[in-house]
This record gives C-alpha cells, structure tokens and sequence, in this order.
C-alpha cells in the first residue's frame, strides 16, 4: 500500500520540487513535507529506478513549515543540489520520515544523508548529527542555538519540559561535542550574521561550540557574516555554500560505496549480453555532453569489456569535443583516462581475466616480436591498431556502442571511458595492482604516465640535477613529481597561475617562478638562477613561444629541453641555430609504455586526483568539462582577465593598479599571439628585442643619445614592411593599454565611492554628512565634496545661496573638429569594447562561473585579433560632414543617458545635504553642448553652405528620433489609469480633454501623438537632407504637426509629470519621464546647435563687393572710423543694403568675388534656420569694433529674424592686449547695445593662437589680464560678460589635465556661474567616451563652477602684477628670438619634426595651414604643438619660460616670485603644468631627431642651443618649485611614464630611420610602405603620450 501523497510538483531548473503527506504514526496525524530531487533520480520518484539518492535534511526554525525555506531559499539551493546531484528534505517532525524515504525512493538509503538546518532548526541538526554522528555524512546550521543550556531560551525550555536544565545537556550541542573523545566530522560548518539580534543577546553563543571543538579535536568553521541579520534573506544568501559542502562529503561517500559494490558484482550474470547503462554522449563539436542510454555490446574475440569506476579528464577531451580535432567523430563516447574493473573478456584474451584492475592505454603495444615498434626501447608508438582508432571503430571496423534507436555511437581513442561501461582492445588494457585506488589510477591513463615517462624515459634524469617545468597542470606536476623521485636536487616549477605553487612544492618544487611578473624574458631569469640553465627543461605547455624559452633556459653546454605539450594545428617552433650548437638538446615526448613500475604505484599513492569524474557523477561531466576548458586559458599559454595574483584583491590603495597590469600584461600577450600568428615567430621576436632594448636603455638615468644608439642599429637592418609591421606592434599596444588605463579611471572611481559609502574615508569636513553614494563626498573636485566644504568649512556659505548657484549655473561644452584624434573610429569603437570587457571582468572577478569567465577572454582574444587586423591609418580624409557624425556621436551613445543620470545623482546630494526642498528643478540646465563641426568655415573652404544645412538637419533628425523612442518607451511605463473624478489638477483635466474620460490609459493615449509627430519631424527633416543634397531649390515641405521648438514639446512632458504627481503618482512622475524632460532642456529638438565661425577678412571682403557694387567705393579702403560710422547708419536704416541673391544674376561676377558670394550665401543659411539650429557666430582674427559689426549688419541684411549673438575671437598677444578698448567702443554705440539679448555679451578668448604667438608664460598672463579689463568694460556699460574659452586638450594649446583646478584659476570676477569652453579631438573620447568618465566629468564641471563662485580669491596685488608684467616680456622676447628671429629655426623644424608630412594624417577636414602659402606664422596651433609633440621635445610649452625664472630669481626681486608660487593659486597652477610638460619631455629623443634628420650645420648648432635651453628651463623650474626631482608629487604621472615611455622610445627611434629613408626615397616603390610606416608611429606616439596637438 502507497505510504504517502503527491500533493503537487514544480519543476524548478532541471530538478523537480515536490510536497508529499503521510500518516505520521506517532502524531497519528497527516504530516506534510517538502522534496527536492535532481534530475537525474526523477525516476526514483516517478519510475521505477531505485539508484541510491544522497541526500541532505533541512530543519526549519520553530515557526516555519515546509514552504518557508522552498520559497525563500529553495531556489538556489535547488540549483545548487541539481549541481550536486544531491536531493534535499524539508521534513516535518516524524521520526519516522527517513525510513519512508529510504524504503519508498531509496533516498538516504546506506547512511547517504547530511543535515543542516536554521534557528532552532539548527540546534537540532547539530544536535541530531552529534548524538549519532555514524548516520551522518556531514552536519552544517545557519545561526543555530549552539548551547542551550548556557542561555535563557534554553532555561524557559528544559525546565518546563525535562524539569531542570541538567536534563537538557543531552540535548545541547556545545555539551556534546564537549564531552567527544575525537572528532566526528571532518568539519562542522557554521553560518552567522554579526547582525543578528539573537547573537547579540546571548541566546546563540557560537562561541560556546568552537570551545566545546577544541577539546574533542573537532573542526568548526564559523563565518560570521558582517552586515547580515537572522532572515530567509540571510539563509539565501549562503544556502549554496552549505550544499556544496554537504554535496562534496556525500558524492565522496557515495563513490567509495559504488566502489566496494563492484567487487560484489555479479560478472557471470551480463557477460556475453549486451549491457543497456549511462554515457555521456558527445552528438557534435561544441554542443554539450548528453547524459544518455546506451546499449554496450559483448566483447569481441581479443576484446574487453570493463566496468568504469573512475574517470580523470584530460585537454584532449576538449580539444575533440571543440571540433579540433581533424579525426574527432560525432556522435561519439569520449574520454580516455580511467579506472577500471574487467567485467567480461573475448575469445582468446588471456593477459586479463574477469575482476582484475586495469586502466586503458590510448597508445597500446601489441607486443609481438615481429612488431619492431614494441620491441624497441626507443618508441612506444605501436601501429597495431592505430588505423581503427582514428577511424571511430573496434580493430575489426564495428562499434560496441549503440543509442536507444539502435544508431551507433563512434569509439574515442580506442577508449571512451566517459560511459558506465565500455569495450577496449586486449593490447589497450594495462592491468595494474588492486593496491591501488582506481580514482587515482585513473590518471596513469595519460596525464601521470606522460610526466613521469618524460622524466624516467625520454631525459633519464639522474640524482643531482637540475629541472625547470613550464606549465603546472597535471602533466607538470607529474614531471615534478618524477623529478623528485629521480632525484633532482633544484626543480623549478614554473607558470602564470601562482595558485598552483603550493601543490607544486608538495610534490618537490624548489622554486616557483611567476612568469607574468617578470620584468625580463623567463629564459633570462632562469638563467641568472642557475648562472648557465639548467639540466634539464619541460615544456608542458603546448605554447610554441614557451617550447623556446624552455630550450633556451637549458644550460648551455649539456642542457636537454623537452616538448610535452602539444602545439596547436599549423604552429611551428623555432629558435637560432646557436642555441644548438653550444651543445643542447631539444626532445620530444611519446607517452609512457604501458607497464607500470613499482615507483609508479609509489607516485601513485602520492597523487593528488585532479578533475574526477566517477560513476555518480558523469552528469556533472559538462560543468567539468567547463572548469578544465577554463583551466586551460588559465595555463602559461592562454592569457586570461581572470589571472590575477591574490594579493591584487586586498583592499590597499594599489589593488586595482593590479588590476591595471595584469590587464595590460594579458591584452600586450593577446596581441603578441595575434602578430606571430598573423606574421611570424620571428616578427614578434623582433618586436620583444627592440622592445627589451628600449627597456635596458631606460635603466641608464643618461639622456645622452648614445642610449638609443642599438635601437637605432637595429631598425636600420629592418625592411620596409617590417617597419610598418613593428611600429604597428607598438602603436596598438599603447592603443590598447589606453583603453586599459581609462578602464582603470573608472574602476577606481567605483572603489572610490564604496569605500566612501562604507565609512572607510573620512568627510572632508567635519559636520558633513555621510556619502549616500551617488557623487563623490570625499572628493574637494567633486559637486559633493564642495557643496560639504562650503556649508561646513570655515566660510559657512548659506544653503540657499549653493541652492542658488547650482539651478542658475551653467556650463556649455563645444565639440570641435580640430584634427587631433588620430585614432580612427572603427579603432575607438573597437577600444570602446575592450573597456566594456574589462568591465564585465571587474563584475565576474568575484563571483562568476568558469564558463563565463572563459567567454570573456574569448571575447578579449577576439577583439584583439580584430584590433590587429584593423588599418589604423585614415585613408581618406574625413569630410565635414563625417566629421560631425564622429563628433556628435558621443552625444547618442554616452551623454544622452550619462547626462540625466548624473542629473539625477545631483539632485539627490542637492536634497541629501541642502535638504528635501532644495532638489534640482526638472528644468534647470546645468549644462549644454553645441558644436562647430559643420558650422566652423574659419580657413575650411570644405565647409560650405550646403554643409552646415546638412549637419543641422541631420541633427534635427537624431535627436527626433532619439525623442522618439524614449516616448514610446515611457508609453510602456506609464500605461496606468489614475482617477480624474473629483481631481482638481488642471494638468489631469488638460489630458482628459485630449483623450478622453473613457481612455483607461490616458498618459499612453496622451503621448501617442507627441511620438507621432517625433517620427513627422524625422520624417520631414529627412526630405529636407534629400533635397539639399541634391542641391534642390524651391518650396520647403510643409511644417505642420512637426515640433520645431523644444517648447512645445517641454510643456506636453511637463503636463503629464504634473499630472502625474497630482494623482498621488510622483514616483513614477520622477523615474524615465523626469530623465526625458532633462534631455529635452539639455539636448532641444536638435541634439547640438552649431556656431558658425569665420574670419574677420571674410566680412569685410563681402561688404566691400557690396559697397562696390553700390557705388560707394572699396569698404576695405576705408579707415577704421569710416567703417564703424558706415556700419551704424546701416543699422538704423530700415533698408536692406542688397537684394538677395542678387550676386547670382548675371553680370554680378564683376562685383562679387567667389569667396564673398560664399560668406553672403552663409548669411542667406543662417536666415532659413529654425530656432535652436545656429548658436553663436564667432569671428576669428576679430581685431576691431568694425569686425563686429560687419556681421551684425551682414545678418539683419539677410534677414535673419533672430540675429545670432556675434562672438569676437581674440587670439593674438595684441588682439588680447587692445579686447577691451574694442568692446568699449562697441558698447559706446547705441544700435550694438540695442542688439544685444538681455545685455548679455559672449567674448571668445584664443588660447592656442595666442601661446603659438607669444609663448606659453605670455600667453596665460594676457588672458588672465585681458579677462579682467574686458570685465570691468562690462560692468562700466551694465553688461553681463560670458566668456568662451577656446582651448585645446594639450598644456600647449590652454589645456589643464586639471579641470577644476584650472577653473579656478581663472580671473576671480570673471566666470560668475557661466562658463563656455570648446572640447576638442581626442578630449572628447576621453572625457565622455565612456559612461562613468562622462558623468564624472560632468560632476567636476560642475563642482568647479559652484566653487567658483564661492570661494574667495583676490585679484594679484600691485607687485604681483609688475612681476607677471615682467615675467612675460622676458618670456615673450626669449621665445620670439627663436621662433620669429632666429633664421635658422624653420630650416630646423623643418628637418627635426614630421611637421610636413602631418598633411598625410586624415584626421582632420580642413588645411594645416589657414593658407597654403607662408611659414610658421600661418601654421595653425595644432599642428605646430602635434609636430613638438611628436619629437618629445614640447617645445611651444616651455621655451621663454626658464629664462624668465632664471632672470628674476637671480635678482633682487627672488623672493616676490617664491611668494607667488607658494601664494597665488593661478601662478603656481602654470608653472605646474609647465613642469609637468618638461617630466614628459625627453632632449635625447629630439637629439635623436637631429642626428639622423638634419643635415644643416646651422640647424644642427640650434638644436644643441635648444637642449641647452631645455636644461636651463627644467633647473629653473626645480629651483623655484622646491623639487629635486620634475613632478615628483605626482607618483601617477611618473608611473604611467616609466611604464609608457619604452614603446615610445622605440616608436620615436621608428619614426626618425622612417622619415629619413621616406624623404630619401621620394617617387619610389617603398614610398608608400614607408608613408605608412610613418603614420603609424605618429599614431603611436600620440596615443603613448596621451595627446596630440
């Protein structure tokens, strides 16, 4: 009769979660329990298999039934039996239940069980386990009650049932385990939460039961966990652990059980019939195991059929079930290493009988005397069967497997060990002793046998040696251990993994030596261990590169080297012939003969099993599989992320510069691997030696030349392509390590902010609250960190007026086109991924599967490859219209989401420490972008009318669709249907009269159209794109039902979150629909407005074909009053001064030159523009008022409705020197104050041009001045000033690496909440290429602004500023007598730098020069710093400013500058970043240049007076700093140069024999090789040194 009642079933992963009932015969009640059971023991529930079940119990606590630990923490603990293949019971309180499950599902059944439990639950398996510990296999508990008697729960219990707490000993844990003579379990595990409010009162005292352990001998393993509490949640969290530590006790049990049932097996009763049992079946390449029926024929004549009691798993498994291997066959049974009991023989076997032991040889020996393979001590390899083996079948061409269809299944290796039993060849069957466990014979079937062979056999090691092993898997330890027992007296045990050193020296290593750490090849390091190499040298790891250094680690008279690991397909080895005629010996190793010695039992009995699979577990063979295939990317030969030494993980304030190097050290093997597969061994041999030499000439603190000279010998022998070929090597290594490096950026931002969260960094301030996590608390840059200081610090500044500041600021960031992004796009993509894989290892580091780990450096080797195998040079040059799609892209990618969740993180510091009331207004737009790509026509005659046209309507319909698709999204999110009855909100009824009273989703109907009309306005845009490239005239498409303003789709979004948060619905009002309103302020309807820039001449050129064409004479020829006066009169007169278009009749030619028909037709663009298309229009080389007016009254002739605001660009040292009597003229005038929206003035101050003309010192002092007086100019006529400053990424060009620090060295007064600054080249990517860099930007930004404001800095004193006055003509005249006076220096810059041939980089749409005649003066900024840069030499940076020093710190006047430096925020920030420059620059470098570039012995002598200069430049920076060394307060810096600058050496040396054999060889047939050469190491360069121009 049926004992129990389903009463219902859920599958859960694979498994099966049932809930059963029975009749309790001691409660005489029904009792209901829960059951898990893995999939595969279903049948023992619902067939008719009895396979013993292991099994562990769980006990609840005194509340809880059944369902609590299934629903709160079955899930993963169900998964995790299923992977253990172990069932789990959530029984009731019979005494009777085991014996049902035994006898009902043989679940338990001979002691199979463990038990765990919680609470008072845990007491009792505690309890349970202690007072019988032989019924169970293992005992584990979660918070339990671990001495009851000692604590009041306990007191109350056993005096109210057993009459006094003596009587409860019997049933406390603590008292038990006390009174234990020894120990009962292997191990007890306990669970804690340091939370926990029962452990704080004294009621679980864990304490107790490790003191009761120490004296009975016992381990406990107690893991108090900190933060968690007595919860399911608790439980959940760790339930995994205690069934994987049940799982492993009760699979060993179960297997040793297994075992001992063999030798009772009953043979006599299947041999001679076929046997139905389990196997794992491999149906194809790639697809996992199947755990399957199969039928197993009887042997054949010469045949065996043995049981498989154990199995080890070997590469060659994985190596054929990854379709590699040319001979592996599908469907088939794989596995080839395993232990075995004969279960019946064929005819005419005799060497093995029925019962023996045996393991199967892969590579057989028949034996015979006519075989002369087996009867040579030379070889192993018999052919006997060799032919059928590769062919899937039995020596007679049958199989012995068959499925349940009756298909047949393919032999593997003549073995196929991974079923429950298997037929072998009599010759295959080695018989071994019944001494020894078969779960470690099993590995003499491959991995042992072939360490041991190598070691005994092939190299015959003798007492005394010496022996290095590469690769530490099974087969080096076997070559370990067989050293060991040989004798050696040196082993050196060598790999990557340091984890696998400790079992290493167990089994004899003297020495380990981690591979990835060396600074030097290993072959070097071994050899300066052992002075001349070793004896004798393993390679076990099948790495072609690692077969080298073993032979060459070898001594170098007698030294044997010897190949085990097996080469992947179509690898090849090699080395120089020298290596072997010095007296080496490179060998290579068959596997062992199949006899097994006396010692090799002796090895065996020492064996540490690696990678078991038994009989119980052949369905667990898949995740083996796994953890073997992962195990191998881990090995010498597969670099992986996941590598990293366990000391990296500590939580020190270096951890994750760990990090940073063993992903650096992973990607550079990752792309060595590519270069040698793609090129050569011998390619990438050249690549290390020139890479070694850079490093051995750093070691020499010596800047002379003659440390570059073997580099430089070395390159001349190189061919054309091998130049190419290595500097390409060189390139994308420092390419990739950049991705690295701004990977790291972010990885310590992430740390940064946990150890903040976590308390473990102090406030900034006292006072301050706590870091909720969102920006940086503890960071005086960040919008946190400054906020804090300002409300706490000594200043005391109000909550109000920070609240004020933050919703009024503003900070417009401009993207520019200026040619300094070298990389192409496809490479920055491809960086951009390699940055994303870095991260999902971050995230898998701590807790991941293998095979996810091993999908991830799947992915890295993939994308490396790629990165290989992609041209970096830009073979076309970019138009503007590419321009702005590559410059723009950083806004759909990364800022349109980066920028509402910084947002977001800002208004919730903003409400954290301001307070609830003081959040940021959905409104406010703290930020906002434009940019000049498409728009900037300044020397670009590339960009044209048409151009601009396209660039803003292409904007127009991203930024539409982009609208679009976070509408429809929100439609989805906001689909509910709030009640309008008696609701008095204004924006509900405004939705309802849309939509409806009946709509039952009335925001989704409500924003139905608004999509709707996104897609019109795409749509409508798009025609508009067609039309203009086609150069279409006539009628634009209607405009109705499109949005052409951000207004009116802002107050539709505002309506519904006002709606929304009037129905009580504000969460939902304040998720995605909140972010979108923000994109909406930020981004408008046109993602980027565009300024327009031009030069001054371009104007004036235009109104004087007018005032031609009018018959008032030449504009040009009038003098600067007559302009002005003329220009006035035209502003006040209603008429236009021309008709439009009228320079396209016929006739007009004659009036109209071709570039001022392009500037009128610019004007006529800029009137047809819809609002928010065009921002600024900003006149470069603005010298006068009249430059100004030109373009106010050349846009009011055109008829623009509403002017843009015009921005003059002051650039040169004068032009900054007379801004402020041109803006006081202009303000003097009625019709240009009238002009001007809110008497708000935009003034745009050049910062490159201006250091290009007068030097760096000069240039940073006329600007600081010239913002001052412009200023108070301002504030004379009521004017509110914005300045736009025109910067470039590089230190040269007004760059500071230190955004808020060179903020707020700006002029006090002159910034005042706004702030306009260009974003330029490579900046871009690296400040918002990526999310977290993006959004941590954007948080510096704007802490830099609101500090800014409140922070008080004075204006330099009177003395200061005579100083500065002084300083710069010092400077100004020193650099100038070079650069302008010195005749010598074009010849020499010519001849010293790449400067002109940086016109074949297509990085840039537009000139190097503004024309294409004259010299250095016409040369743009960017190329000018690019080409300086290039040559390490820095020179626009530095130069005037070491004369400048030297001459006042030698005067009377040394103690005012040392007062500036330590005083003045602003002064010291410049003499900072010039000393920073000077540690990045490198005079033996640009020597390098001149000795093999410049012929010229004048040029040659300046050069000499240059370094010199360069020296006296980098003492006089010293002397004034205080420093003894260059940026020595800055260790990152100095680190990421030490590390950077041998590549760039190398590089540089690459550059210069390029350029010298590229101007040698014009009109030749390498020209091109060579241009190529060329463009790569300026690339690498640029990309080593983290800028360009």
């Amino acid at each position: 009769m049926t004992m129990y009642t389903i009463k219902s079933k859920n599958r859960v992963g694979a498994g099966t979660y049932y809930r059963l009932t029975h009749q309790s015969t001691s409660t005489q009640t029904p009792m209901t329990f829960g059951l898990f059971v893995p999939s595969r023991y279903i049948d023992n529930i619902e067939g008719d298999k009895k396979d013993t079940v292991p099994v562990v119990y769980w006990l609840s606590g005194l509340t809880c039934d059944d369902t609590n630990f299934a629903m709160k923490a079955g899930p993963k603990a169900f998964m995790a039996a299923e992977k253990e293949g172990i069932a789990i019971v959530m029984p009731d309180t019979s005494p009777q239940l085991p014996a049902l499950l035994e006898s009902e599902f043989s679940i338990g059944n001979d002691g199979l069980r463990s038990i765990t439990g919680h609470s008072m639950g845990g007491h009792g398996a505690l309890t349970i386990a202690l007072k019988n510990p032989s019924k169970w296999i293992s005992v584990s508990a979660f918070s339990p009650i671990c001495n009851p008697t000692a604590c009041p729960w306990g007191d109350k219990a056993f005096k109210a049932y057993l009459g006094g707490v003596e009587s409860g000993k019997a049933h406390d844990a603590a008292c038990l385990l006390g009174e234990m003579t020894r120990a009962p379990f292997d191990d007890i595990l306990i669970e804690q939460g340091d939370t926990d409010e029962f452990l704080t009162g004294k009621l679980l005292l864990p304490e107790s039961i490790v003191e009761a352990a120490r004296k009975s001998g016992q381990k406990v393993s107690v893991n108090m966990r900190e933060g968690f509490d007595h919860s399911y949640y608790f439980i959940a969290s760790f339930i995994e652990d205690h069934v994987a530590f049940h799982g492993k006790r009760l699979r060993k049990k179960h297997g040793a059980l297994l075992a001992s049932a063999s030798s009772s097996y009953d043979f006599a009763a299947t041999a001679g019939k076929p046997i139905k049992c389990n196997a794992m079946v491999a149906r194809g390449p790639k697809q996992p195991l199947a755990l399957e029926e199969i039928t197993v024929d009887a042997p054949k004549a010469g045949e065996v059929r043995v049981r498989v009691m154990a199995n080890a798993l070997c590469h060659t498994d994985i190596y054929t079930l990854d379709g590699l291997d040319p001979e592996g066959l599908f469907p088939s049974i794989l596995g080839h290493e395993a232990g075995c009991i004969v279960e019946s023989v064929g005819e005419g076997v005799e060497s093995v009988k029925v019962g023996d032991h045996v393991i199967p040889c892969y590579t057989p020996q028949c034996a015979l005397p006519s075989c002369i393979f087996c009867q040579s001590p030379k070889t192993n390899l018999c052919p006997q069967i060799r032919g059928t083996q590769g062919q899937g079948v039995m020596p007679d061409g049958t199989v012995r497997f068959h499925d349940k269809g009756g298909n047949p299944i393919y032999h593997f290796m003549g073995c196929s060990t991974f079923a429950e039993f298997t037929v072998l060849a009599e010759i295959s069957c080695a018989k071994i002793s019944k001494e020894l466990p078969l779960e470690k014979a099993c590995l003499f079937g491959c991995g042992v046998s072939t360490g041991l062979g190598a070691v005994w056999n092939t190299c015959k090691v003798e007492t005394g040696s010496s022996v290095a092993v590469f690769g530490l898997g099974a087969v080096g330890l076997a070559v370990i251990q067989g050293a060991k027992m040989a004798g050696a007296n040196q082993i050196i045990a060598i790999d990557i993994n340091p984890e696998k050193f400790a079992m290493a020296i167990n089994l004899g290593a003297t020495d380990t030596v981690d591979s990835s750490k060396l600074d030097k090849p290993v072959q070097a390091h071994i050899v300066e261990m052992t002075k001349w190499g070793v004896d004798y040298t393993f390679d076990c790891t099948g790495n072609v590169s690692v077969m080298r250094a073993a032979l060459e680690c070898a001594h170098r008279g007698w030294g044997t080297s010897c190949v085990i690991g097996v080469a992947a397909s179509g690898h090849e080895i090699s080395t120089r012939p020298f290596q072997l005629v010095t007296g080496r010996t490179w060998k290579a190793k068959p596997t062992m003969r199949m006899m097994l010695a006396t010692r090799a039992l002796s090895a065996a009995r020492q064996a540490r099993p690696q990678r078991l699979a038994s009989l119980a577990t052949l369905s667990i063979c898949n995740e083996q599989f796994t953890n073997l295939r992962f195990s191998s990317t881990s090995s010498m030969h597969e670099p992986t992320l996941f590598n990293v030494a366990a000391s990296s993980t500590d939580n020190d304030d270096q951890s994750d510069d760990a990090l940073l190097r063993s992903d650096v050290r992973t990607m550079g093997t990752l792309l060595g691997d590519a270069i040698s597969h793609h090129h050569g061994a011998d390619v990438l041999e050249k690549v290390e030696s020139l890479r070694a030499m850079a490093k051995e000439s750093r070691k020499s603190s010596s800047r002379s030349e003659e440390r570059l000279a073997p580099m430089a010998e070395f390159v001349s022998t190189l061919s054309a392509k091998e130049l190419v070929v290595i500097s390409r090597a060189f390139a994308h290594f420092l390419g990739v390590a950049n991705a690295a490096e701004a990977h790291q950026r972010c990885r310590r931002l992430k740390l940064d902010l946990e150890r903040e969260v976590a308390g473990e960094v102090a406030p900034l301030v006292e006072g301050a609250p706590p870091s909720i996590g969102a920006l940086h608390a503890a960071k005086p840059d960040s919008t946190a960190g400054v906020i804090s200081q300002l409300m706490y610090g000594d200043d005391k500044v109000s909550k109000e007026a920070i609240y004020n500041s933050l919703i009024n600021q503003t900070v417009e960031i401009v993207l520019t086109a200026h040619p300094t992004q070298v990389n192409r796009r496809t490479l920055l993509e491809k960086h951009g991924r390699v940055q994303a894989i870095l991260n999902k290892a971050d995230n898998l580091r701590e807790n991941s599967t293998p095979y996810q780990r091993m999908q991830l450096d799947d992915a890295l080797r993939r994308e490396i490859a790629s990165i290989w195998q992609t041209d970096e040079v830009s073979r076309v040059k970019p138009t503007p219209q590419s321009e702005a799609e590559r410059g723009t892209l950083v806004l759909e990618t990364v800022l349109w989401d980066s920028l509402p969740s910084f947002l977001r993180k800002l208004d919730a510091t903003m409400k954290h420490i301001l307070g609830e009331e003081h959040g940021l207004p959905l409104t406010a737009s703290p930020f906002k972008f434009a940019s000049w790509m498409g728009g900037d026509r300044d020397g670009n005659p590339n960009v044209t009318p048409n151009v601009t046209r396209e660039v803003t309507l292409t904007n127009r319909i991203k930024a539409a669709t982009l609208l679009e698709s976070d509408v429809r999204e929100l439609m989805g999110l906001i689909s509910g249907n709030p009640p309008s009855l008696n609701c008095l909100s204004e924006a509900m009824q405004k939705i309802r009269s849309r939509v409806g009273e009946d709509s039952h989703a009335p925001y989704r109907s409500y924003l139905y159209p608004v999509a709707k009309k996104l897609a019109n306005t795409a749509a409508w845009a798009k025609r508009e794109l067609s039309r203009v490239q086609k150069k279409e005239t006539g009628v634009f498409d209607d405009v109705a039902d499109i949005y052409l303003t951000k207004d009116e789709l802002l107050d539709e979004l505002l309506t519904v979150h006002q709606s929304l948060c009037d129905t009580g619905n504000k969460v939902v009002a304040d998720g995605k629909l909140a972010d979108l309103i923000r994109k909406v302020s930020t981004f408008g309807l046109t993602l980027v407005p565009l300024d327009v820039r031009q030069e001054s001449d371009r104007h004036a050129e235009a109104l004087d074909c007018i005032t031609k064409y009018l018959g008032l004479g030449s504009y040009s020829s009038w003098d600067e009053t007559a302009r002005v006066s003329w220009i006035q009169a035209q502003l006040q007169s209603k008429r236009p001064l021309i008709r439009s278009g009228i320079w396209r009749e016929k006739g007009s030619e004659q009036f109209f030159t071709p570039t001022a028909i392009d500037t009128l037709e610019t004007f006529e663009m800029i009137s047809e523009q819809h609002e928010g298309s065009l921002g600024a229009y900003v006149i470069s080389q603005c010298t006068s008022a009249s430059d100004i007016l030109a373009v106010l009254l050349l846009q009011l002739d055109a008829g623009v409705k509403k002017p843009l605001r015009v921005v003059p660009l002051f650039e040169t040292l004068d032009d900054l020197n007379g801004a402020a009597g041109t803006m006081e003229q202009l303000y003097s005038i009625p019709a240009y104050i009238g002009s001007l929206q809110g008497r708000k003035q935009e003034i745009m101050v050049g910062y490159s041009d201006s250091a290009k003309d007068a030097g760096r010192l000069a240039a940073t002092w006329a600007q600081f001045e010239t913002q001052v007086k412009l200023s108070a100019v301002a504030k004379k006529f009521s004017v509110d000033v914005v300045y736009f400053h025109g910067k470039g990424g590089t230190v040269g060009r007004g760059g500071n690496p230190n955004t808020f620090k060179a903020i707020l060295s700006h002029a006090p007064g002159t910034i005042n909440g706004q702030f306009r600054v260009t974003e330029q080249g490579e900046m871009i990517n690296q400040n918002f290429g990526y999310s977290d860099r993006a959004e941590r930007t954007l948080d510096i930004y704007t802490a830099a602004i609101l500090a800014e404001q409140h922070i008080k800095r004075d204006l330099p004193s009177k003395e200061w500023k005579n100083m500065m006055d002084k300083l710069s003509q010092i400077s100004c005249d020193a650099y100038r007598n070079v650069v302008r006076g010195d005749e010598r220096f074009v010849p020499y810059f010519r001849a010293a730098t790449p400067e002109l041939e940086l016109g074949s980089l297509n990085i840039g749409s537009r000139p190097a020069k503004r024309k294409a005649s004259g010299g250095v003066e016409s040369l743009r900024a960017i190329p000018w710093i690019f080409a300086w840069t290039q040559t390490r030499l820095n020179l626009p940076t530095w130069l005037g400013v070491g004369e400048a020093i030297n001459e006042v710190l030698s005067s009377e006047d040394e103690h005012v500058l040392r007062e500036m430096y330590n005083n003045w925020d602003s002064f010291r920030t410049t003499i900072d970043l010039v000393e920073m420059i000077l540690s990045k620059s490198d005079s033996s470098i640009a020597r390098h240049y001149e000795n093999v570039l410049v012929s010229d012995p004048k040029a040659v002598e300046l050069g000499a007076e240059i370094r010199r200069i360069h020296e006296a430049t980098e003492q006089a920076v010293l002397s004034l700093t205080g420093h003894k060394e260059l940026s020595e307060h800055d260790a990152l810096l100095q680190r990421l140069m030490a590390v950077r600058n041998p590549y760039v050496d190398c590089l540089n040396v690459l550059q210069a024999e390029t350029l010298k054999r590229l101007r040698e060889s014009e009109g030749s047939a390498e020209e091109d090789i060579l241009k190529d050469a060329l463009l790569t190491t300026i690339t690498g360069v640029a990309n080593g040194m983290g800028n360009t121009g």
